[in-house]
């Protein structure tokens, strides 16, 4: 799947509505392709992005002043460090708190955007697998329906029966 085509499937999993009979279902494989995307990923990004991250996050706020500018940004590289690279990512970019925040973020506000992006790729996931159950109950009622059908015989054949069955009741 490309990354176009996966980001149009975020956006459309990315709801908090209920999945239902009258939910308009993605295709089973761009669902298994977003989950499986989510489950690929590593849990924790690692010392070398954390970094990266933080300086990503620092670039957005010049007049950076801290009283121990060491301490915070060995804090925010120790946070990072332990979210995955996609909603650390995220959490830095134009969506998340360089888009929210005027000021130099706290350190609660950076961990505060960083669960609410882990809760946000959590929904997705979890709408991605309502999205493939709901495909299999929706399969499954039509395959009872079909079999129930294929019990009975059409009107037409059912009239004829009938009208059999009155002509030799008749005799």
């Amino acid at each position: 799947m490309s990354e176009n085509g996966y980001d149009k499937a975020v956006k459309i999993l990315d709801k908090i509505d209920l999945v239902g009979p009258r939910t308009q279902l993605l295709p089973r494989s761009i669902c298994e392709a977003v989950v499986s995307k989510i489950d690929a990923e590593p849990a924790a990004c690692g010392s070398q992005f954390a970094v990266e991250l933080t300086a990503r996050l620092l670039r957005n706020y010049p007049d950076f002043k801290a009283h121990d500018a060491k301490g915070y940004v060995l804090a925010l590289k120790e946070l990072f460090s332990v979210y995955p690279l996609s909603v650390c990512y995220r959490a830095t970019g134009k969506e998340g708190l360089t888009g929210k925040l005027q000021f130099t973020p706290k350190t609660a506000d950076v961990k505060k955007a960083l669960d609410d992006e882990m809760k946000r790729r959590d929904l997705i996931r979890a709408n991605a697998k309502w999205h493939m159950q709901e495909a299999d109950n929706r399969r499954q009622a039509a395959h009872a329906e079909q079999e129930f059908n294929s019990r009975y015989p059409d009107l037409e054949t059912r009239k004829a029966q009938v009208a059999q069955l009155l002509g030799v009741r008749a005799m």
